[in-house]
């Protein structure tokens, strides 16, 4: 999975050229574009995605009005129709974003990381890291849950930082 902005970043490619690097550096039978987030300037998917054991895919999940609402609804509903490792499709799980005092946010849970058996999870305010909990249990039942303040990092969450290239099956 990637963002389309991909594009912006390389022009001197295009999605054939893309799906070629992806197969020889990564491995990667698939290739999956998403939209990008507007005026999100990274691209970096794991803003709006995260995969998951056993076919689960976590998706940002922005409230009505946030500039990112129908975009996040044109993920979930990509990825809802993307066949997993598994065979069958992704099954979604939305996940909330964090609340803030000033309006709009854009922190996101989806930017975690899974870590033998383990999700650690960003970790905003109290708020809505209860919510955040019960949608990566949803997600993946059976993974070990830690939270992560991560308020004082300067750009970016645990996957940004970390970069996790995931083995499911």
């Amino acid at each position: 999975f990637l963002t389309d902005s991909v594009f912006e970043h390389n022009a001197d490619i295009d999605q054939a050229v893309l799906s070629e690097i992806m197969f020889k550096w990564y491995g990667s039978s698939e290739l999956t574009l998403l939209p990008a987030l507007p005026g999100e300037i990274t691209g970096h998917v794991d803003i709006a995605l995260k995969l998951a054991r056993g076919g689960g895919a976590g998706v940002t999940e922005a409230p009505r009005g946030h500039p990112w609402h129908d975009t996040l609804n044109e993920i979930a509903a990509i990825v809802s129709k993307t066949r997993a490792p598994t065979g069958s499709f992704y099954r979604v799980v939305r996940m909330p974003m964090a609340e803030t005092a000033g309006g709009h946010s854009e922190l996101c849970y989806c930017n975690a990381l899974s870590l033998n058996g383990s999700i650690l999870y960003p970790s905003y305010s109290a708020a809505t890291d209860h919510y955040a909990r019960q949608a990566f249990l949803a997600l993946e039942p059976d993974a070990r849950l830690h939270g992560v303040d991560i308020r004082e990092f300067r750009i970016g969450a645990l996957h940004c930082q970390t970069k996790e290239i995931a083995q499911y099956e």
